[in-house]
C-alpha cells in the first residue's frame, strides 16, 4: 500500500524509489490518496526500514525536473487519442503522397529516356 497527493489509477505500471530499492508494480485498488499495487518482484522490506547505506542522505528525484522526453505521457482522455490518430492520420497521408510522387518522377523519367525513334514509331497511325 502507498500513499500519494494524485495517485494512480488502477491499471497504470509504477516504479517506486526508496533508498536503494526500486520496487515496479502494477495498481491494483486505489482509494481517495491512497492505492495498492502488486509489485513485480518479491522484496526484502529491512532495507527499506533501515534507510539509505551508511546513513549517506537519500537522492530525492522530482517529477517535475526531469527532461521533458523522459516523462511519461498516460493517456486519460479521448482527446489524447485524437491527438495520436491526427498525427497518425497526417503521417499516413505524407507518406502515400511521397510514395505517389516518387512513382510520377520515375514515369516521367522512364518516358524521356526512350530514344526519340522509339516515341515517334509510337504515334504512327
Amino acid at each position: 500500500m502507498a500513499e500519494a497527493e494524485n495517485p494512480p489509477s488502477r491499471g497504470h505500471y509504477i516504479e517506486i524509489r526508496r533508498y536503494d530499492q526500486i520496487m515496479v508494480g502494477r495498481v491494483v485498488w486505489q482509494n481517495g490518496q491512497k492505492f495498492g499495487a502488486v509489485l513485480a518482484h518479491e522484496i526484502d522490506i529491512g532495507p527499506i526500514e533501515k534507510g539509505p547505506r551508511g546513513g549517506e542522505k537519500a537522492e530525492r528525484r522530482n517529477y517535475d525536473l526531469r527532461e521533458p522526453e523522459s516523462q511519461v505521457r498516460i493517456m486519460h482522455s479521448p482527446a489524447d487519442w485524437r491527438q495520436i490518430g491526427a498525427i497518425f492520420e497526417k503521417s499516413a497521408v505524407l507518406i502515400f503522397g511521397l510514395i505517389m510522387a516518387g512513382i510520377m518522377l520515375f514515369m516521367a523519367y522512364e518516358a524521356s529516356t526512350q530514344p526519340l525513334s522509339g516515341i515517334e514509331q509510337a504515334l504512327k497511325p
